[in-house]
């Protein structure tokens, strides 16, 4: 019998989400989640030799360790036939190790038939930019693109997903990886304690979410 074969070397998965031990081990989880995504890229583009990348919370998680920066990854694999990357970070401190990212990139090379890129950056809360960024860059229907949601907990609206989702309007609809914190959902809900109901209707896209988890029923 054939063994199954991963994309990268995975951990031995011994702890579960909501254990102490886990949650200080977290930069193992951080940095399998980069590689996957950055693995499922590489994929991406051996079918389609292009596309557009959308990165909603693009900035790295743990600055000093850019083997769990995703972006990053992303952007410095190879082949670099992906020639639009939108990328969006709410914090100026991450905005900043972003710009650094994107002005070290090494010039186009011709003959490896890579494409003229362009980087595009959008300082400020996704939710809002994410509308200015397709009026200002329509993606054609034809065009091939990926979008990561990788949220910390809630801070991606339901209605950014649908707008992300919805805005081309023929051939393949946009792909998109969407993180929801299952192992922590519970203690994150209990947590909040300002404008919690507009918040996770915002989050979850209706009031249904009231009914869903044993820590707010």
């Amino acid at each position: 019998m054939n063994e199954e074969k991963n994309l990268f070397e995975l951990p031995p998965a011994q702890l579960k989400p909501d254990n102490k031990e886990f949650r200080e081990r977290n930069p193992i989880w951080t940095e399998c989640k980069a590689k996957l995504i950055e693995r499922y890229l590489f994929y991406f583009v051996q079918i389609t030799h292009t596309g557009t990348y959308i990165d909603a919370f693009a900035g790295p998680q743990e600055s000093e360790k850019h083997e769990m920066w995703s972006a990053k990854l992303v952007i410095e694999s190879n082949p670099r036939w992906i020639k639009n990357f939108y990328l969006f970070e709410l914090k100026p401190s991450q905005v900043k190790f972003i710009e650094v990212m994107r002005d070290s990139q090494p010039p186009r090379n011709k003959e490896k038939n890579e494409p003229k890129r362009k980087i595009e950056i959008y300082p400020g809360d996704f939710n809002v930019n994410i509308h200015k960024m397709l009026a200002e860059n329509p993606i054609r229907d034809k065009e091939p693109t990926f979008c990561l949601l990788d949220q910390r907990t809630f801070e991606c609206d339901w209605e950014s997903v649908k707008t992300v989702a919805t805005h081309k309007k023929g051939g393949n609809k946009a792909e998109l990886f969407y993180f929801f914190p299952e192992g922590w959902i519970n203690r994150s809900i209990a947590a909040l304690k300002i404008n919690k109901n507009e918040k996770l209707q915002k989050w979850w896209g209706n009031s249904s979410w009231s009914g869903k988890y044993e820590c707010i029923r």
